[in-house]
C-alpha cells in the first residue's frame, strides 16, 4: 500500500509555466526563471490562449512588488519613474538582483501545498461534502453531457500534474464561472445548502467580466515592460501603500467578502475564489478541489486602477445601480467582432469628461503613449495590440465564446495627438455607415422582388466585414506618421468602396433574382442607384475630421 507523503511544489523554482521561445521552440520554466529568461522568451503558451493574459498580470504583479522601492520615495517625480522604466527597458532583460531577492523572500508563499498555499486557503474543506473531482475545476473542460468537441480526455482528467494545477489555479481565480456552488465550512449566506452568485457584484473572475487588452512585444521582456504602468493619471502605480498581492498578505477568510482594490497589483491578481488543491493519496498530482467565491466587488468605476481596459460613461448603469453619479464601465471585448472595428473605443479619447477623466483609453494605451517621449524604441516603430477574453452566458454560469485577437500598428497611432489615430479612427466609422449601406442594399433588392426582408441584413453585413478584415489590418499597420493622412485614407475609402462593390455585384449575380421585378416601388435598378449613391456619400471624398473621436455609441453592456 502506497504510502501518504507530504507534497510540496514552489512556484519560484519548480517547472509549471508554458513558454514559446524566440527559437522556435518550447519550455516548461519556473517564475524565477521566467523573469530571467524573459529575452529569450517569445511568448507564455499553454493549454488555451487565455493563460498568456493572466500569467502576464501575475509577472506584472511581480514587478510592481520588486520595484517598490522606487516609488516609496517621496522625492521621486513621475519624470525620475519614466526615467527608470527607459533604464531598465535600456537593459534589453531582467538584470540585476531586485526580482530574485524579492523572490527568495516570498518563495514560502508560492509553496501550492504550504502553510499558507499559492492562490489558496488551508484546510479549505466543504461544509456538507467531499472535495469536487479536478476535472470541475479545469475552465475549458464541459460538463459530461457537453462533451462531444472537447480537446480533453475525461479518461486523463482524474489526476492532474502539480505543474498543471498550478496553471489552471491562475485561470481559476481569474475566469471561473458564476452559479451555484458548494458552500465550505465558515462561508456566510449559503441558502438551502448552496452558495449563490453575490446579488449586485461580479460573480465571475475579474478577468473574465472585463476581458483585457495588453501590448505584446517581440519577446516576454517587451511584454512586461511595454504593459508595467508607472504613472496613471498622474498617480504614481509604484508602492502604494498597502496595494498588496495575495502572498503579502494576511491569511484569507473562507467566507465571500465584499471589499474594493487598493490598487492595480490587487487587481491584477484579485482572488474571486476560495480554493484548496487536493492532491491525491501518494502525493504525487491533485486529483481533488474546493472552490467556492472569495472576494467579491462591483466592475464599475475602476478606473485608474484597472490598467487593461478602456471606459465608458453608462448613464444605464446609473439608472440600474441607483447611484448620484455617471458609473465608468469597462468597454468590453465583443467575440463577434474583429478587433480593428472596436477602435473607435480603443483609441479614441472621450470629450465628454465624467468627473476628472477625460481619456477613458485603457492606461496600457495611455502608458505607451507616454513612452513615447522616452524615445525607447526611436522615433516610430511597430507594437501589436492584443485582446484575450471569454464571453460568458446563462447567467455567466457557462463560457460561450473565448476572444483572440491582435492588431497591429505603429506606436504613433496610440499617441493622444497622433492625426494618423484620429483618421483611422474616422475610417473605421465611415466603413460602418458603409457596410450598413450594404446591407440596405440587400435588402431593398429582396423588396424589389417581392420578398420578405429583414429590417437589417446581418449576414451581409457580417460578410461584408469578413471580406474588409484583410484590408484593415494591413491598412492600419502601414499607417505610419510619416504617411500621407489624406491622400492614405482616401486610398483606404476607395479599397473599401471597391470590396463592397465587389460584394453588391456577386449578390446580384449569385442568386435567382430578377432584375425587372418592381415591388412597393423598389426595383433592383434602383437599389444599385441608392447604394451608389450612398457609397458616394460616405466614402467618396476623404476629409479630416476637425474634432477628435466622438464617445463610443455602443450597445450598453449589462455587467
Amino acid at each position: 500500500m502506497n504510502q501518504q507523503r507530504e507534497p510540496h511544489f514552489n512556484l519560484v523554482d519548480q517547472p509549471w509555466i508554458s513558454v514559446t521561445l524566440v527559437t522556435g521552440g518550447s519550455a516548461l520554466v519556473s517564475l524565477r526563471e521566467l523573469f530571467a529568461r524573459a529575452h529569450e522568451i517569445r511568448t507564455i503558451s499553454g493549454d488555451i490562449a487565455l493563460e498568456y493574459i493572466a500569467f502576464v498580470r501575475l509577472a506584472l504583479a511581480v514587478l510592481y512588488r520588486a520595484y517598490s522601492w522606487i516609488g516609496e520615495d517621496e522625492d521621486v517625480a513621475n519624470a525620475d519613474l519614466l526615467a527608470s522604466w527607459n533604464t531598465l527597458y535600456a537593459n534589453g532583460r531582467f538584470a540585476g538582483s531586485a526580482i530574485d531577492e524579492y523572490l527568495d523572500d516570498c518563495s514560502d508563499w508560492f509553496d501550492l501545498f504550504g502553510a499558507d498555499p499559492f492562490y489558496q486557503v488551508a484546510d479549505l474543506a466543504y461544509a456538507a461534502k467531499e472535495p469536487d473531482p479536478i476535472a470541475a475545476f479545469i475552465v475549458d473542460m464541459p460538463k459530461p453531457d457537453k462533451y462531444l468537441f472537447s480537446m480533453r480526455s475525461y479518461r486523463c482528467a482524474d489526476e492532474i500534474s502539480f505543474a498543471e494545477a498550478a496553471r489552471q489555479l491562475v485561470l481559476a481565480q481569474n475566469y471561473d464561472l458564476a452559479g451555484i456552488k458548494s458552500p465550505v465550512v465558515g462561508f456566510r449566506g449559503a441558502k438551502g445548502g448552496k452558495a449563490y452568485a453575490p446579488k449586485g457584484l461580479l460573480g465571475t473572475g475579474w478577468l473574465g467580466a472585463i476581458g483585457g487588452i495588453f501590448f505584446e512585444g517581440r519577446t516576454l521582456f517587451e511584454t512586461l515592460m511595454r504593459n508595467w504602468v508607472l504613472v496613471a493619471n498622474g498617480k504614481r502605480l509604484l508602492g502604494i501603500k498597502d496595494d498588496l498581492p495575495p502572498w503579502e498578505r494576511s491569511r484569507p477568510v473562507p467566507y465571500m467578502v465584499e471589499r474594493e482594490p487598493t490598487g492595480p497589483v490587487d487587481l491584477l491578481t484579485w482572488q474571486s475564489r476560495r480554493i484548496r488543491l487536493v492532491p491525491n493519496e501518494t502525493g504525487t498530482a491533485v486529483s481533488g478541489v474546493v472552490l467556492c467565491y472569495g472576494d467579491v466587488t462591483r466592475i464599475a468605476d475602476k478606473y485608474g486602477v484597472e490598467l487593461m481596459t478602456g471606459w465608458r460613461a453608462s448613464e444605464a448603469q446609473r439608472r440600474k445601480l441607483g447611484t448620484s453619479h455617471v458609473p465608468l464601465m469597462p468597454v468590453l471585448i465583443d467575440p463577434a467582432r474583429a478587433l480593428w472595428r472596436g477602435l473607435p473605443s480603443l483609441l479614441g479619447i472621450s470629450r465628454k469628461c465624467v468627473g476628472s477623466a477625460g481619456d477613458l483609453r485603457a492606461e496600457v494605451i495611455k502608458w505607451n503613449d507616454a513612452l513615447q517621449y522616452a524615445d525607447a524604441d526611436g522615433p516610430d516603430f511597430s507594437v501589436r495590440l492584443r485582446a484575450l477574453g471569454v464571453s460568458y452566458g446563462a447567467q455567466s454560469s457557462v463560457i460561450d465564446a473565448m476572444v483572440d485577437d491582435g492588431l497591429d500598428l505603429s506606436a504613433s497611432m496610440v499617441r493622444e495627438d497622433s492625426p494618423a489615430r484620429v483618421a483611422a479612427i474616422e475610417v473605421v466609422q465611415k466603413t460602418d455607415e458603409a457596410v450598413g449601406a450594404f446591407a440596405r442594399f440587400t435588402c431593398d433588392v429582396r423588396k424589389a422582388n417581392g420578398e420578405d426582408r429583414p429590417a437589417d441584413d446581418k449576414d451581409a453585413r457580417e460578410a461584408a466585414y469578413g471580406e474588409l478584415d484583410g484590408v484593415f489590418r494591413q491598412r492600419i499597420a502601414k499607417f505610419g506618421p510619416d504617411e500621407d493622412v489624406v491622400a492614405y485614407c482616401a486610398a483606404w475609402c476607395g479599397e473599401v468602396r471597391a470590396v463592397l462593390e465587389r460584394l453588391a455585384r456577386a449578390y446580384l449575380s449569385a442568386g435567382t433574382l430578377s432584375a425587372f421585378r418592381e415591388s412597393e416601388k423598389m426595383t433592383t435598378g434602383r437599389a444599385i442607384a441608392i447604394f451608389q449613391a450612398r457609397l458616394a456619400r460616405v466614402l467618396g471624398s476623404w476629409v479630416p475630421a476637425c474634432t477628435d473621436a466622438p464617445d463610443a455609441t455602443e450597445k450598453e453592456e449589462e455587467a
